[in-house]
């Protein structure tokens, strides 16, 4: 399957790409097919976010999907289902189907935005987050966003 792989530059920076095509023998990363169209590789749609910029492993701050994050000392009671520190994602841990769209399935198969496999509000101003968004498939709770828990470990 062909793909781009990402050079990282500076944090907000856009990588350099390399295409990878069909024989190539390079391990495929996942993300390197889902960057193909999610990344300014190519021309995407207007409002479409550029997620190779997102996952840039030389910003301050970023989901290890191209590389383990930096803080891989969090407590593990933080997480949740077996998520930790030092754990790599895939893109299709949070994005895919969501098993209530029986016709469309893969990673394209949602009906949440973003197509992502549980609901998630995205907003700029302070709210209340629901204990049933996808953020906490991995991320405990009380400790992110549960102000009434008796402990935030």
């Amino acid at each position: 399957m062909s793909r781009v792989s990402v050079i990282n530059g500076a944090a907000g920076a856009a990588p350099a790409y390399t295409y990878r095509g069909h024989s190539d023998t390079a391990p495929t990363a996942e993300y390197e097919i889902c960057f193909k169209c999610h990344s300014l590789w190519t021309t995407r749609p207007a409002g479409q976010s550029d997620l190779a910029l997102f996952f840039n492993t030389n910003n301050p701050s970023f989901h290890p999907v191209e590389a383990q994050g930096k803080n891989t000392n969090i407590n593990a009671n933080a997480f949740v289902n077996n998520w930790n520190g030092a754990k790599l994602m895939y893109c299709s841990d949070c994005h895919g189907n969501d098993d209530l769209n029986p016709v469309v399935r893969g990673p394209h198969g949602s009906q949440y935005r973003y197509l992502l496999q549980q609901s998630y509000t995205a907003s700029s101003a302070q709210r209340t987050m629901a204990s049933s968004e996808i953020c906490f498939v991995c991320h405990r709770y009380d400790t992110y966003a549960n102000d009434s828990a008796s402990t935030t470990r």
